[in-house]
């Protein structure tokens, strides 16, 4: 062994370990796209594109550089790519792209409103027919988002204390509350209907 070299690795190893993950941002351009990311999480691509006004491949140029430093993650699911902050946790990431899809947030949103509300009231409030609402249902109680209860002859649905987390924290315009992780409510984006 050469003297000396495990010491130099060593301090070598230690300046790369203790390499910040992500440089600040400096680009006017991609310090909006934090700013509008960290207000609606999950945000489409395209979505971000009209909202910023630019070019789209000026857009995926700066999303690719935030992406490289650490900054952004993009998830692509069912040929759509949302971004999120790289500091969101991947469970909360996870929800609000369920959250995201289709009328997901919708039922949440019936459900977070009024506990107990049966499975035949969730259809008619919101205009579904029961085969449709069993999917949507089924996507949150996966996530465990909600809690499904048997109160014969009826299916009822309670929040979980996740959904409620989330809704004090994505929708503070749902309970009165001021978020304490973002300054403005989660936007949805409207996915076209058809399959989800």
């Amino acid at each position: 062994m050469i003297p000396g070299l495990f010491e130099t690795l060593t301090q070598f190893w230690g300046t790369i370990r203790n390499k910040p993950t992500a440089s600040p941002l400096k680009h006017p351009v991609q310090i909006r796209i934090r700013d509008i990311i960290s207000r609606s999480p999950g945000i489409l691509v395209q979505a971000l594109t009209a909202e910023l006004g630019g070019n789209r491949s000026t857009v995926r140029y700066h999303l690719t550089r935030m992406q490289a430093a650490g900054h952004i993650r993009l998830v692509r699911f069912h040929q759509r790519t949302r971004l999120y902050l790289s500091n969101m946790s991947l469970s909360d990431q996870e929800a609000l792209a369920i959250l995201q899809r289709g009328r997901t947030w919708d039922l949440a949103r019936q459900v977070f409103m009024n506990p107990g509300q049966p499975q035949c009231d969730l259809t008619v409030n919101l205009q579904m027919t029961r085969r449709i609402l069993r999917k949507y249902v089924n996507r949150l109680l996966q996530k465990g988002l909600i809690e499904e209860r048997e109160d014969p002859p009826y299916l009822t649905y309670f929040p979980t204390q996740s959904l409620q987390s989330m809704v004090k924290a994505w929708h503070p315009d749902e309970v009165g509350e001021a978020s304490p992780l973002t300054q403005a409510p989660l936007l949805l984006v409207e996915e076209p209907k058809g399959p989800a």
